[in-house]
Order: structure tokens, then sequence, then C-alpha cells
């Protein structure tokens, strides 16, 4: 589906693809799933805080694929931004990242902390993904 800005916009919540999507990106879901789970822990401060909640964030991509624009929709302290932002900028190319897709890309990425009774952090990313012409 085309917004008037041309732009293809896509949905991906639960694994469920919403809108048209270019099968190439839509096969790199998983690895941006995969690389944040990883990395993501909840840090001791968050932890005695008992902190949880949304972060959002949304990136924009050029088709050199260098990341050009960070915004920080939504945070939370304690250290889980920051944890967020360092595993962002330990991407180097996100053409690679992404298995050489080239062009322009907007990822729009929720993630929801929640502490459970065992202290476990639980956490959600959801990819909001929608490409330039």
């Amino acid at each position: 589906m085309l917004n008037s800005k041309n732009h293809l916009k896509v949905w991906i919540l639960s694994g469920l693809l919403f809108l048209g999507f270019p099968s190439k990106l839509w096969s790199q879901k998983n690895v941006i799933y995969s690389y944040f789970k990883e990395r993501l822990h909840y840090t001791p401060e968050a932890k005695a805080a008992k902190t949880g909640g949304l972060i959002l964030i949304q990136l924009k991509v050029n088709d050199k694929g260098e990341l050009i624009r960070k915004d920080e929709i939504r945070t939370l302290g304690n250290g889980l931004n920051q944890q967020v932002n360092e595993i962002i900028r330990s991407v180097k190319n996100w053409n690679d990242f992404l298995s050489g897709w080239h062009g322009e890309i907007d990822l729009r990425i929720p993630m929801v902390y929640r502490l459970r009774e065992r202290e476990k952090m639980n956490w959600i990313a959801l990819p909001f993904i929608y490409r330039s012409p």
C-alpha cells in the first residue's frame, strides 16, 4: 500500500504481514529480532528500580547502508536506552545487516520491557518498516 508520499509502508506485528512488502526485507525481520534479542538485557539499575515500559526508536538508513537519522520517540532510563543505542551503533553497514538490501529504508523498532516475578527480563521487538522509493 502506498501513502501520499509514495512510501511503501508495512506493519509487522506478532509475525503477521499486513500490507504488501518486498520479500527480501520480510525475510530479514527475524534478523532484526535475533540481533536485538541476543544483545538486550535488563541492566542492574533498571532491575533495582523495577523499570518497565516501552522504548521506541526510529531509524533512517540511506541506500549506501549508512544510518543517517535516529529518533528516540519513547525512552526509558536506568541504562536501558543507552544499551539500545549501543546496539544500534554496533551495526556498521545496514545493507550488510539486511543481507544486501539496497535502498532507503526507515525502521521503527519498539521494545517492551517487563519485569517478571522471577526477575527475568521479557521484551518484544516489533519492527515497523517502510521503504522509500
